[in-house]
């Protein structure tokens, strides 16, 4: 499992490069399924981003992140772009 995480970081670092972006953190749910918001991991990066300017959220997969897509309203409302591997 330990190789999935480290290949999907890999895979969002290399995003972020394309992007010109620079990673400034790294928020990681592992076993966390995307259906609910109530996990410590997302609440940290919801609270990071209200609390500074962040252009994008890079995700390997959108499901991974939520599976409702009015969940990514928290993440797109405060203006940063959610993006995708």
């Amino acid at each position: 499992m330990e190789y999935l995480w480290t290949a999907q970081r890999e895979a969002n670092r290399r995003r972020a490069l394309e992007m010109g972006a620079l990673v400034v953190a790294e928020f990681v749910e592992r076993g966390r399924s995307g259906k609910s918001l109530e996990r410590p991991e997302l609440q940290r990066m919801l609270e990071y981003i209200q609390d500074r300017p962040v252009d994008f959220v890079i995700v390997h997969k959108v499901d991974r992140l939520a599976r409702n897509r009015a969940d990514d309203a928290a993440i797109t409302k405060t203006g940063t772009v959610l993006s995708t591997v």
